[in-house]
């Protein structure tokens, strides 16, 4: 038992401007939900914004990242993010804004480890002292590193995949 009906194929023209627009559309889209981020770095202060797995913060400076902000256009991405300040221990930020300090500016705070949970499959990682980048992790709430061994951030990239 195959099919035994009949069927019409109607071939229609290409269209360059539904394709145009369709390419548009999934640019538009892809850039709604474009993750960026941006680090306060000890004696520099704000560096500028970067996305999708560019590096914020520094390496071979021997400078720690003291505060992150995380964002995408539409504020959906980002469920929870955790990071273990010096002096402080883990503090949780939910639904972080794009203008949500993660961390802290103006107390000389290292950041130690860090977890981040988002709605979307995204990955990160981070550049320690001494120690050089981590493998990537899964943006799952689980912690990218130990943070008993007190060696700080110094850098991060975050990427959708």
């Amino acid at each position: 038992g195959g099919y035994n009906g009949s069927f019409n194929l109607t071939w229609l023209p290409y269209s360059a401007t539904y394709d145009t627009a369709f390419r548009l559309k999934r640019k538009q889209t892809q850039e709604h939900h474009k993750i960026g981020y941006q680090a306060h770095v000890q004696n520099i202060g704000w560096q500028q914004p970067v996305y999708d797995g560019a590096m914020a913060g520094t390496t071979g400076k021997s400078l720690r990242l003291e505060g992150l902000k995380i964002f995408t256009q539409d504020g959906t991405l980002v469920e929870q993010v955790e990071v273990y300040i010096e002096g402080k221990g883990w503090v949780t930020y939910k639904k972080p804004g794009k203008d949500t300090v993660i961390g802290t500016t103006g107390q000389s705070k290292a950041l130690y480890s860090m977890r981040i949970k988002t709605s979307k499959h995204c990955k990160f990682r981070i550049h320690r002292q001494t120690k050089g980048w981590t493998g990537w992790g899964w943006c799952n709430g689980k912690d990218c590193v130990n943070y008993k061994d007190k060696l700080r951030i110094e850098a991060i990239e975050i990427k959708r995949v």
